[in-house]
């Protein structure tokens, strides 16, 4: 092998400049992010080897149409960080994509045309189903085609699904997959838990925000704490040695001279006096509501409101932590018992909340804004104060939720069950599913309904299948409801609710809810909901693709469909109300993480199970 000398590209400066190119020389990339060097050149040679920070190649081994492979690559490494994934997830991605061009160069396969592709598509596939009956886990070999097909679809912009459907997924329909499913806690450890945190973030928000003069009480369930304007230490009413010496917490004021010279008979009446003097100057000097000492009771506010909305949202810690606030926000009031915070281009959705928990939002919004001093901050949540104000390590890598458990449970109260993001969006999921349905839980959870029932609760499947026929029977009647608002189908939405439509000249019935498409009373939201109702419709015509007599049959049947949704996608974009990156990211959501509309991930798997689509 030839050792190479590489071209290292530093990542952090690279994303720091304010055009950074993108010609880059892939045949010999290393990109250096924290303590890696990440070898990017490795998936356009067939051979290569590094040791250390030597690298080796075998020129004859380069592979000219992998290139874009890299390049994809580079790109997904980018997007990866941005949206606050691990370098752990790009590394595991890029170890299963490098095993494929390894594959590729063994078996000479190229990848320069989307025929070629879909070609080594389906002999690698045909190759991992061969692992399976050899012993290789399930998982495994499921993930490895995920990240292939996800890569060649993505490289060549494959919007007709060519590569996709060459080759049927490796999967059992959920059948024989370990399902690592976390329990939810204990109704009475949830609603403690809830209450905790609650009191706590009230009554120092109340105390901050109305300016009250110190000394702050605590009182919870569990003790009674007294806060001084000294280290922010909470001193329980039964403590023995409570700080400074000059203060009375039994009376919750200074105490007299007379009173300390009984308590301290050997000290001198010059240190008792000082006792005093440092007591009342303390008390004093903490009634400007700028103290530093209130702004660092008030972090103790908002972590105990980052629970609190943990409990409330479901989200995963890595995920809320990095949830921003910004005047492009607003309330939405659009579903009856939930409130949605999206922006107002009518952008993806960024979270949702029950209404009953938005008066804490809104404190919290107060308290926020009392904490950064008339600064402006990006995210939600932050540590520090004012333009000190910053994301630590800690809350980036997710584990935030534990660390606050875990001080609490220490300082406050040892019988606080300690449940972090992970058991909370458990408990949160649990709780919607059996409140309000399937089809609820999966869009307030942003997860699919498979998912969710594989991991997050023990629904039976006769019970979802009654929920989300019930769901959509009443989504459907409320389309002929005889109101001023637009109605939500399974399709978009409506605003023609009095009569049924039928039109003879064009493919309209709304018995049909395909044909809404083509109807002068549909409309579309642009924003994650309504768009994943048409791209999860786009997928299921491209997966009966696979099973159609040929191409011509396919087209004469579904080509006016797809050819209007690709009408309404430009259309859509010429708005300017939404973004070609925010499309994609909605649409890749839907083709490459198959997270389709609750209604037709139901028909997609129907379908598969009837033997329809393979």
């Amino acid at each position: 092998m030839k050792k190479i000398t590489p071209t290292f590209l530093n990542l952090e400066d690279y994303l720091s400049l304010e055009y950074p190119t993108s010609l880059l020389n892939y045949k010999k990339l290393v990109v250096q992010y924290q303590d890696y060097n990440i070898v990017f050149f490795k998936f356009c040679y067939g051979k290569y080897k590094t040791t250390g920070k030597s690298f080796f190649v075998e020129s004859k081994t380069y592979m000219k149409t992998f290139d874009v492979v890299v390049k994809y690559a580079f790109e997904t490494l980018v997007q990866y960080l941005q949206v606050g994934k691990s370098i752990n997830t790009f590394i595991s991605f890029s170890k299963r994509l490098s095993q494929f061009c390894s594959w590729c160069f063994d078996n000479s396969f190229n990848i320069y045309t989307i025929k070629e592709s879909a070609e080594a598509y389906l002999s690698y596939t045909i190759y991992l189903k061969g692992l399976l009956r050899q012993g290789k886990s399930l998982r495994h070999c499921m993930d490895l085609q995920r990240c292939v097909r996800n890569t060649l679809t993505e490289v060549h912009n494959d919007k007709q699904m060519i590569i996709a459907s060459s080759a049927s997924m490796i999967s059992l329909h959920g059948k024989g997959i370990a399902q690592r499913r976390t329990s939810p806690s204990l109704p009475e450890a949830n609603a403690y838990h809830f209450k905790f945190y609650k009191s706590i973030f009230n009554q120092i928000s109340d105390f901050l925000l109305n300016e009250k003069p110190y000394p702050f009480q605590l009182k919870l369930d569990y003790e009674t704490y007294t806060v001084l304007p000294t280290h922010i230490k909470f001193y329980s009413i039964n403590s023995d040695l409570p700080l400074p010496l000059g203060f009375n917490y039994n009376k919750l004021k200074p105490y007299t001279y007379l009173e300390l010279r009984h308590m301290y008979p050997h000290k001198t009446e010059a240190l008792l006096n000082y006792y005093l003097k440092y007591t009342k100057l303390l008390l004093t000097d903490s009634l400007n509501p700028k103290h530093i000492l209130r702004y660092k009771l008030g972090q103790y506010a908002i972590q105990a409101f980052y629970m609190l909305f943990l409990t409330n949202t479901g989200m995963n810690g890595s995920t809320a932590i990095k949830v921003k606030w910004n005047s492009d926000l607003e309330k939405s009031n659009e579903k009856q018992k939930f409130v949605v915070f999206k922006n107002r281009a009518n952008k993806v959705v960024e979270f949702e909340i029950e209404k009953v928990f938005y008066p804490s939002l809104k404190k919290y919004l107060e308290l926020r804004k009392y904490m950064l001093e008339g600064f402006t901050y990006d995210y939600l949540f932050f540590s520090s104060y004012g333009e000190s104000a910053k994301l630590t390590k800690i809350q980036l890598d997710g584990t935030w939720s534990s660390t606050i458990n875990k001080y609490f449970k220490n300082k406050l109260d040892p019988t606080l069950p300690s449940l972090n993001s992970k058991v909370l969006r458990v408990n949160k999921t649990d709780y919607v599913v059996k409140k309000y349905g399937i089809v609820q839980a999966s869009n307030m959870m942003q997860n699919k309904v498979s998912t969710i029932l594989k991991y997050y609760t023990a629904q039976r499947e006769e019970i979802t299948n009654q929920q989300i026929t019930e769901f959509f029977d009443t989504l459907n009647d409320r389309v002929f409801e005889n109101n001023n608002d637009e109605v939500e189908t399974i399709i978009g939405q409506c605003n023609k609710t009095d009569e049924i439509v039928v039109n003879n000249e064009l493919p309209v019935d709304c018995n049909n809810k395909q044909t809404c498409l083509f109807c002068k009373h549909y409309r579309c939201h642009l924003d994650k909901l309504d768009l994943s109702k048409i791209f999860s419709l786009q997928f299921i015509l491209f997966e009966t693709r696979a099973v159609a007599s040929n191409e011509e049959q396919f087209l004469s049947v579904y080509k006016g469909l797809l050819d209007r949704i690709e009408e309404l996608k430009n259309l859509a974009i010429k708005t300017e109300k939404i973004s070609s990156h925010d499309m994609e990211s909605i649409r890749n959501e839907v083709f490459c993480d198959e997270k389709l509309h609750p209604y037709w991930e139901y028909k997609f798997h129907k379908l598969l199970n009837m033997g329809v689509l393979k």
